[in-house]
């Protein structure tokens, strides 16, 4: 997850940034995941890496207390 920047390049206009961040600082797992499925709703088409890179690490960063 740590390389979410480069796989988002940055573009006029466009900030997946605060989206991410509500995820990452969810107060509950269910809302991490409510959240992400809402970003992957509205930026998947324009970052599949990002989405594909969040769904691949997802499973052992939410399973961490």
């Amino acid at each position: 997850m740590r390389r979410t920047p480069t796989a988002a390049p940055r573009r006029p206009g466009i900030s997946s940034s605060p989206a991410l961040r509500e995820i990452y600082t969810a107060p509950t797992l269910a809302v991490a995941e409510a959240r992400f499925e809402a970003f992957a709703a509205e930026f998947g088409d324009r970052y599949p890496a990002v989405i594909k890179l969040w769904r691949t690490s997802w499973p052992p960063f939410s399973s961490q207390p």
